[in-house]
């Protein structure tokens, strides 16, 4: 009798407070961005992607043709005043 009592109490204690869980920490973060957020940053990325590939190509134009200039032109022309100007 005396068994059932304790466990009659013990259900009367566990139901009446309400069970507070601790909130579980997971080891890698939840990754919660919206679909907006998604497309943010997708057409951020690509829009950044080709401009580096615009900036490379004319840093190689640039560089290319700095070069050409100066093995393909004589330095009698290089060092004349008109030339300098241009």
């Amino acid at each position: 009798m005396r068994l059932l009592h304790l466990c009659y109490k013990y259900r009367q204690r566990v139901l009446a407070k309400p069970r507070v869980l601790q909130e579980q920490k997971l080891p890698v973060p939840v990754n919660n961005e919206t679909y907006l957020d998604r497309l943010n940053r997708y057409l951020t990325l690509s829009l950044s992607i080709s401009e580096r590939a615009a900036r490379a190509l004319s840093a190689i134009v640039g560089s290319s043709t700095l070069l050409l200039t100066k093995t393909l032109i004589p330095t009698a022309i290089q060092k004349s005043n008109s030339y300098k100007f241009t």
